[in-house]
């Protein structure tokens, strides 16, 4: 919703790093392939980015594609000043078939990277992982007794799909990695977005094909995992995708990507992304992950923008007039629940039905009256007040939710080439409970 480099015509999976009151962004790039490298875009308030292009570039000996990473300082910053990083590539091996290895390189500034090499490679331990299976994108956190703990996507001895699975490992530099065996992820889970030790157990944010990513749960960090019992679902399949933990010094955020609806046709049919407004990760009182409104995204709130009465239909009232979808558009105010948001972007309308049990579907009604039909649905499971405040978040064919500062749902709402966009609320009612609206055009 926020930020997708112009040097590049798609991107994929997102990562970043937080240094001297600076955010360091990394996107990968994907413009005919699954991925050819990755950039960077610098930004001081977590908003705005300035991009920087190429940050690495597959190397002439990738045979398939290059694969994500994450950043961290070299355990030796104090003298070297040193921050390193880690990203995959598919080459051929001995036996002339393609294989996933892990690299790494270098940077002093987070934006220029020098690559290791082959000197450092961290390959499939074949012991705990199948050899032609992944093999790809490190993420680390710190380990209480020196060095890093470390998730990244591998598959396991035996497992039948080699483009999955979950691996776990360890490092006392951040270079030299050891795999260890993984425990049992209930239920399976094909890629390894973050992980984050909160109080005295293990938060997985791994992705399930069917379902999105998910929110998975430990006492130890190599397993077993089983999925949260309440807010499981994280984000959405087909809307968000690949969360990844962004430590700074008063929080924990969360970094991550949504899809436009848009394709680029290159060599490959590849989704347009951008990345979404940053999050914070919180585990509440019942132990359970929640993502949570950031307080940085208040910078996103340009010129205001006049809030209407204006009675549309006996069912239905206006909030704003038509804005400009490609700009952007926030609305905030309290309404009490149940309730029907509308929200038509030209000719396409949608209604977002909210309870007050962390339930939430928005439906897709075709232009001119067609049928309605249901493109998500959510349960996050938490009770609200019956007068509660809300956000919403609506650029270039995205939406984001929020309720109470509760993070509900990223949508797609499959209309990237629209132009216009206006909010109402539905009910006989209307206006019942609806109290300190405000608009603002997004300042991007």
């Amino acid at each position: 919703m926020l930020f997708k480099s112009d040097k590049f015509k798609a991107q994929w999976d997102t990562w970043g790093y937080y240094h001297n009151k600076t955010y360091y962004l990394y996107y990968l790039i994907t413009e005919d392939s699954p991925g050819e490298g990755f950039g960077v875009a610098v930004s001081t308030d977590g908003v705005h980015w300035d991009d920087h292009g190429w940050a690495i570039k597959a190397s002439d000996k990738m045979k398939r594609y290059l694969g994500s990473g994450a950043v961290w300082k070299s355990l030796d910053f104090e003298d070297s000043g040193r921050f390193i990083c880690n990203y995959s590539e598919y080459r051929e091996d001995e036996y002339g078939k393609n294989t996933q290895n892990i690299y790494f390189a270098w940077s002093i500034d987070l934006i220029n990277w020098t690559k290791y090499g082959d000197d450092y490679v961290f390959s499939v331990d074949e012991r705990f992982y199948e050899r032609y299976g992944r093999w790809d994108n490190v993420f680390s956190l710190p380990r209480p007794d020196g060095g890093f703990w470390g998730v990244w996507v591998g598959t396991p001895k035996g497992k039948n799909d080699l483009e999955g699975g979950i691996a776990f490992g360890y490092s006392g530099d951040g270079l030299k990695w050891h795999a260890i065996k993984a425990g049992q992820i209930t239920p399976d889970a094909k890629e390894a977005g973050g992980l984050w030790r909160f109080g005295d157990k293990f938060y997985g944010m791994f992705g399930s094909p069917q379902k999105g990513i998910m929110s998975y749960i430990s006492d130890s960090i190599d397993g077993p995992y089983q999925a949260s019992e309440k807010n499981a679902i994280l984000l959405s399949a087909g809307h968000s995708y690949f969360p990844r933990y962004l430590e700074t010094p008063e929080e924990i955020l969360v970094v991550h990507h949504s899809m436009s609806g848009r394709r680029h046709i290159g060599k490959e049919n590849r989704a347009v992304t951008y990345v979404a407004p940053l999050k914070r990760a919180e585990v509440d009182n019942e132990g359970v992950l929640r993502f949570k409104y950031w307080k940085g995204n208040e910078a996103l709130k340009g010129s205001p923008i006049e809030i209407k009465d204006q009675k549309a239909t006996p069912e239905m009232t206006l909030l704003t007039d038509f804005q400009d979808f490609t700009k952007g558009l926030i609305v905030e105010g309290t309404m009490e629940t149940p309730a029907k948001l509308f929200v038509q972007a030209d000719n396409i309308s949608y209604v977002l039905n909210v309870d007050e049990n962390g339930c939430m579907t928005i439906e897709q009604f075709a232009p001119f009256g067609g049928f309605a039909k249901e493109i998500q649905s959510v349960n996050r499971e938490y009770s609200f007040p019956p007068s509660v405040n809300f956000r919403l978040l609506l650029r270039r064919g995205m939406l984001e939710f929020y309720l109470d500062d509760e993070f509900m749902e990223c949508c797609t709402l499959q209309c990237p080439d629209c132009k216009n966009i206006r909010i109402g609320i539905m009910g006989d009612e209307s206006k019942k409970g609806l109290s300190n609206i405000k608009a603002w055009a997004m300042f991007l």
